[in-house]
């Protein structure tokens, strides 16, 4: 039976080739790797074929988001996701050791008490080669958790948050962490605007751009 995708944990380099893939999660909760075969395909098409690489994800197996990037900084991305009990997890990236080249086999527990989120997304916003993260809890404030993967004795890399300010109006909808102005740190955006978390000190964020009036609401 041909399957969809229902939702992407993000689109990341997963094979460590220095092109970006994309990680889809179908209706039946296969995880499907399509890798970039850019240089290879007719035509150019980077993504003509996907194959699944994993079973029993998405929200009727207890997993409530996902999102994928580099938290190891050794380049190829993890998949940190929310269970539904709110424990978070990382699925480390052992697509060369794992047989027959499976990347996320085993979830490890790296924090738990994420019941109150309702977004997550990561990013390197301190420019240290480690991907940050940034959440929302459902009173639609923002948090960021500076990644200490490298310094914390047990590799836990999100133990502690800050609150930083919105990126944007309140009835702003949907954002991500990317680098939006191009100096190499992660903006957080979303289109009612964006702001730098590394800009000032963690708590004291600016907010300094924003789209067309258009793109503000719903």
């Amino acid at each position: 039976m041909k399957t969809y995708p229902l939702r992407t944990p993000t689109n990341s380099d997963v094979n460590g080739d220095g092109l970006t893939d994309i990680l889809a999660i179908d209706y039946s909760g296969n995880l499907l790797f399509y890798p970039n075969l850019l240089s290879q395909n007719p035509g150019g098409h980077p993504f003509i074929y996907g194959r699944a690489i994993g079973s029993g994800w998405g929200p009727q197996f207890g997993l409530r988001m996902e999102v994928a990037a580099d938290i190891t900084g050794d380049g190829p991305v993890e998949i940190v996701a929310v269970r539904t009990d709110g424990t978070l997890v990382a699925y480390y990236n052992n697509l060369y050791s794992n047989a027959p080249g499976m990347p996320y086999t085993t979830a490890t527990v790296i924090g738990s008490g994420w019941q109150p989120f309702t977004h997550i997304t990561i990013g390197d916003v301190n420019h240290d080669g480690y991907g940050d993260l940034i959440a929302e809890r459902s009173d639609r404030t923002y948090w960021l958790y500076l990644n200490h993967y490298a310094t914390n004795p047990g590799h836990l890399p999100f133990t502690s948050g800050v609150r930083i300010d919105a990126p944007g109006p309140e009835n702003a909808y949907g954002y991500a962490a990317v680098d939006f102005n191009w100096d190499g740190y992660a903006d957080l955006w979303s289109y009612g605007g964006w702001l730098n978390p590394n800009r000032t000190p963690a708590g004291n964020s600016q907010f300094f751009g924003t789209p067309s009036p258009s793109r503000r609401t719903r």
